[in-house]
């Protein structure tokens, strides 16, 4: 009986970055479609209020100062220094409530530590002092940005779209509304707007990746391997690029082409333990089992708690007649994933198949139908071994 291999696609989108303000903005950010106020309030609990007072205190009320504390907030914050900066764009904000930038800018630190709460309501603040500031086309993308880091898709397309009302040149918010729609699963409407992004700067790397990924999603393999080949020409130092084109490779079963692409990947992250999988899969398919079973073993260094990884190994290991182990991994996999129907079904056909115990493989057949109750595979695996055992 055929086994159950599972192939992984990089599911990384690539957004554009939060971006620094005025004078050169480099990320934008949206609002609500329908121009509505928004309803979050700055978020300053007790402590910062008591801190905001304290550099109140000890600064005099000279406009240059707040100017000063913001422009050392945003060094610290290129450093990385995220709570250093915080703390310096409170001073600023203690000194001069009304300056923008340093909403903005605190928003972003906010963002980079993934207080995505505050870093919203300092956005908000940032556009509520300066309504019409063309530059806020930059905070409504990062503020886009945070949204969509909440899973606020709606929420994040609407602030794009305020973004491209205010830039319609604005090529990141282009790509990024492209990843939310693409998020939403709306692949058409994700490939429009790559299309604009791209339009805009034909040299978008992200933008191609995006869209490959898209035509990735619409079984489209070819278009998505053209697209992975135009940002792997503009950007040659992504490996998701290389993992994602390798899996389209693999799709159209070229095995070949895709273990050089995840070759490739691996040589720019050795981290990524589904790209061993997937080059598993790829010398599985070209009956390279011991090949496959040494990257699946990697994989199982890298993530030792993934049960896919045990499931695609113990497939492996059956392909080379040693169903011992390839049990043994069976039952790893469903120790880990107790609802995971594959390897329910896996073991049940290594039970009957080679072990010829029909009752064991019952058992497994049921557990899986009880995972998946309209399986109508799992369903003709049952019927047929109960026929068998009925004999």
């Amino acid at each position: 009986m055929k086994r159950i291999y599972l192939l992984f696609l990089s599911t990384v989108l690539l957004l554009g970055c939060p971006t620094t303000h005025p004078p050169a903005p480099v990320e934008e950010k949206v609002q609500e479609v329908v121009q509505a106020k928004p309803e979050e309030k700055p978020i300053v609990d007790e402590m910062e209020v008591a801190k905001m007072e304290v550099a109140k205190e000890a600064a005099e009320v000279n406009p240059e100062d707040a100017i000063n504390a913001l422009n050392r907030g945003k060094e610290l914050y290129a450093q990385d220094k995220f709570d250093e900066a915080i703390q310096e764009f409170n001073n600023a904000i203690a000194i001069n409530s009304e300056l923008e930038d340093a909403y903005f800018y605190r928003g972003l630190a906010y963002y980079a530590k993934q207080d995505y709460d505050r870093a919203i309501a300092d956005y908000n603040q940032a556009i509520q002092l300066n309504p019409d500031n063309p530059d806020n086309t930059v905070v409504y993308n990062d503020r886009g940005l945070a949204y969509y880091a909440k899973q606020d898709y709606d929420r994040a397309i609407a602030d794009y779209n305020q973004a491209i009302q205010i830039n319609s040149n604005n090529a990141e918010a282009f790509n990024n509304r492209g990843v939310a729609y693409r998020s939403k699963q709306d692949y058409d409407r994700a490939i429009a707007d790559y299309n604009q992004a791209i339009q805009i700067n034909p040299n978008y790397a992200d933008a191609y990746y995006n869209r490959g990924n898209a035509y990735y999603a619409k079984q489209d393999n070819d278009r998505a391997i053209a697209d992975y080949n135009q940002a792997i020409k503009f950007n040659s130092n992504n490996a998701d690029v290389y993992y994602n084109r390798g899996a389209a490779y693999g799709n159209k079963q070229d095995f070949d082409r895709a273990i050089a692409d995840y070759n490739q990947a691996i040589q720019l992250n050795p981290n990524n333990a589904d790209v061993y999988v997937n080059r598993g899969i790829a010398y599985k398919n070209k009956q390279d089992y011991d090949r496959a079973i040494a990257d699946y073993n990697q994989a199982i260094q890298l993530k030792p708690n993934d049960a896919v990884v045990y499931n695609n190994r113990g497939n492996a290991y059956r392909n080379k007649q040693d169903y011992d182990r390839a049990i043994a991994d069976y039952n790893q996999a469903i120790k880990l994933d107790p609802k995971y129907a594959t390897a329910f079904v896996n073991r049940g056909t290594a039970y009957e198949d080679y072990k010829n115990d029909l009752n064991r493989a019952i058992a497994d057949y049921e557990a899986a139908l009880k995972i998946k109750p309209n399986d109508a595979t799992v369903k003709q695996y049952l019927d047929a071994a109960r026929q068998k055992r009925g004999k």
